[in-house]
Protein backbone atom coordinates (compact mmCIF):
# COMPACT_ATOMS: atom_id res chain seq x y z
CA UNK A 1 0.00 0.00 0.00
CA UNK A 2 1.09 3.18 -0.79
CA UNK A 3 0.91 6.05 2.25
CA UNK A 4 2.51 8.89 0.95
CA UNK A 5 4.10 10.65 -1.70
CA UNK A 6 7.28 12.86 -1.72
CA UNK A 7 6.16 15.64 -4.56
CA UNK A 8 2.93 17.10 -6.47
CA UNK A 9 3.38 15.00 -9.73
CA UNK A 10 4.32 11.25 -8.30
CA UNK A 11 0.56 12.16 -6.47
CA UNK A 12 -1.09 13.19 -9.63
CA UNK A 13 0.46 10.43 -11.75
CA UNK A 14 -1.18 7.70 -9.14
CA UNK A 15 -4.41 9.28 -9.63
CA UNK A 16 -4.29 9.54 -13.31
CA UNK A 17 -4.41 12.85 -13.78
CA UNK A 18 -1.53 15.00 -16.11
CA UNK A 19 1.58 16.10 -14.17
CA UNK A 20 3.77 18.74 -15.99
CA UNK A 21 6.62 16.36 -16.46
CA UNK A 22 7.84 13.55 -17.56
CA UNK A 23 6.45 12.76 -20.68
CA UNK A 24 3.10 10.86 -21.10
CA UNK A 25 4.43 7.71 -22.13
CA UNK A 26 6.95 7.82 -18.75
CA UNK A 27 3.87 8.83 -17.04
CA UNK A 28 1.87 5.66 -18.23
CA UNK A 29 4.77 3.35 -17.15
CA UNK A 30 4.67 5.01 -13.61
CA UNK A 31 1.39 5.01 -12.86
CA UNK A 32 1.54 0.98 -13.66
CA UNK A 33 4.50 0.71 -11.15
CA UNK A 34 2.84 2.34 -8.76
CA UNK A 35 -0.40 0.33 -9.30
CA UNK A 36 2.04 -2.92 -8.58
CA UNK A 37 3.72 -0.96 -5.90
CA UNK A 38 0.36 -0.45 -4.09
CA UNK A 39 -0.30 -4.36 -4.14
CA UNK A 40 3.19 -5.38 -2.56
CA UNK A 41 2.57 -6.85 0.66
CA UNK A 42 6.23 -7.94 1.80
CA UNK A 43 9.75 -6.72 0.20
CA UNK A 44 10.06 -10.42 -1.26
CA UNK A 45 7.71 -9.91 -3.14
CA UNK A 46 9.74 -7.21 -5.08
CA UNK A 47 12.30 -10.17 -6.12
CA UNK A 48 9.67 -11.60 -7.98
CA UNK A 49 9.55 -8.62 -10.89
CA UNK A 50 12.89 -8.78 -12.02
CA UNK A 51 11.72 -6.03 -15.09
CA UNK A 52 11.46 -3.60 -12.16
CA UNK A 53 15.08 -4.34 -11.14
CA UNK A 54 14.32 -3.74 -7.47
CA UNK A 55 16.70 -2.74 -5.22
CA UNK A 56 17.80 -0.60 -1.87
CA UNK A 57 20.04 2.12 -2.52
CA UNK A 58 23.51 3.30 -0.47
CA UNK A 59 24.97 6.17 0.64
CA UNK A 60 22.95 8.95 1.56
CA UNK A 61 20.12 7.44 0.26
CA UNK A 62 20.37 4.63 2.57
CA UNK A 63 16.85 2.73 3.90
CA UNK A 64 15.18 3.45 0.08
CA UNK A 65 13.99 1.25 -2.70
CA UNK A 66 14.11 1.78 -6.39
CA UNK A 67 11.78 0.36 -8.94
CA UNK A 68 12.71 0.97 -12.54
CA UNK A 69 9.87 2.31 -14.72
CA UNK A 70 12.29 2.93 -17.80
CA UNK A 71 14.14 5.67 -20.13
CA UNK A 72 16.32 6.61 -17.00
CA UNK A 73 13.25 7.23 -14.61
CA UNK A 74 12.64 5.33 -11.35
CA UNK A 75 9.98 5.58 -8.43
CA UNK A 76 11.73 5.55 -5.12
CA UNK A 77 10.57 5.16 -1.58
CA UNK A 78 10.42 3.85 1.61
CA UNK A 79 9.26 0.52 2.55
CA UNK A 80 8.03 -0.25 6.18
CA UNK A 81 7.91 -4.36 6.44
CA UNK A 82 6.10 -3.64 9.64
CA UNK A 83 2.67 -1.93 8.13
CA UNK A 84 3.71 -3.13 4.79
CA UNK A 85 3.56 0.65 3.19
CA UNK A 86 5.50 2.36 0.79
CA UNK A 87 5.67 6.15 2.30
CA UNK A 88 7.72 9.18 0.62
CA UNK A 89 7.28 7.71 -2.98
CA UNK A 90 8.93 9.74 -5.58
CA UNK A 91 9.01 9.65 -9.43
CA UNK A 92 12.41 10.57 -10.15
CA UNK A 93 14.93 10.86 -13.32
CA UNK A 94 18.52 9.12 -12.31
CA UNK A 95 20.16 10.86 -15.51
Amino acid sequence: MIESFADKNTSLIWSGEQAKKPRREIQEDAREVLRILSQIRSHNDFHRMPHLRAHKLGGNRKNRWSLRVGDGWCITFYWSEETSTASQVLLEDYH
